[in-house]
């Protein structure tokens, strides 16, 4: 199923989307390669999204809640220490 990567910014979130595509099988080494089957959800929509290949990979600084849920999707959500989220910038 899908993978739903839902993070503040500046919190990990490319770091946690290359972890996740290696996991399901995406062994691409190129960085321009990374935003093929990877996209945001609030910039692209909904009809993008369902336009790419499964497994799909989803990131988001949407709240939780606000997120599509779905049975067979899965979700990780990185939380991080407000003071290091701040010198990432």
């Amino acid at each position: 199923g899908d993978v739903f990567i839902d993070t503040f910014p500046k919190c990990g979130t490319n770091w946690t989307k290359r972890i996740v595509q290696l996991l399901v099988g995406e062994n691409s080494s190129q960085e321009s390669d990374y935003g093929l089957s990877t996209s945001f959800f609030e910039m692209v929509g909904r009809d993008t999204i369902a336009a790419l290949p499964e497994p799909r990979i989803i990131t988001s600084h949407l709240a939780y809640e606000l997120l599509p849920k779905h049975v067979q999707a899965r979700y990780i959500y990185v939380v991080r220490n407000p003071k290091d989220c701040c010198v990432s910038y």
